[in-house]
């Protein structure tokens, strides 16, 4: 439901991020919206960074096979992202990010619709917030935007 504010633009979750020892670091996302290409720029909302993909991969098992494009509703493996971690939110530009954040913005006027379209995660980081955020500001945490993660802990 969240992703409907997407339209026809890309928009997809990060869902693994693994090193390969031949083609190097891979994240798996998953397509909600749109489609990615080889080597196409994409933006991580999360991250507010564009990254250039590498290698387009569908998983089969444990093999990958190279493809040009991966359209919504499929798993895509892609390589040469840098930025983008597990849980982050990409599109494939920050006009398109705007224009979902826009939409999404208009949804939320209506208390129901927050409630349908609130993640785990987003419910947190609302909670956790000492004033009443306006309905961009809630938009902006839906979408990961401004999501920051902590820094590791050691025990020693």
């Amino acid at each position: 439901e969240l992703y409907r504010c997407f339209d026809k633009d890309l928009s997809a979750r990060a869902f693994k991020v693994q090193h390969d020892d031949q083609r190097g670091v891979l994240t798996f996302l998953r397509l909600y919206s749109g489609e990615i290409s080889k080597g196409q720029k994409i933006y991580n909302l999360g991250q507010d960074q564009s990254e250039q993909t590498g290698i387009l991969y569908v998983a089969l098992a444990d093999e990958y096979k190279p493809v040009e494009k991966v359209t919504a509703g499929n798993i895509a493996v892609v390589s040469g992202l840098k930025v983008t971690m597990t849980g982050d939110l990409v599109t494939s530009n920050q006009t398109a990010a705007n224009k979902a954040k826009t939409r999404l913005t208009a949804r939320l006027s209506k208390p129901e619709d927050l409630e349908r379209l609130i993640l785990p995660s987003a419910r947190q980081r609302l909670n956790a917030l000492d004033e009443q955020p306006d309905d961009s500001e809630k938009a902006d945490i839906l979408l990961g935007i401004g999501a920051r993660v902590p820094e590791p802990v050691f025990l020693c």
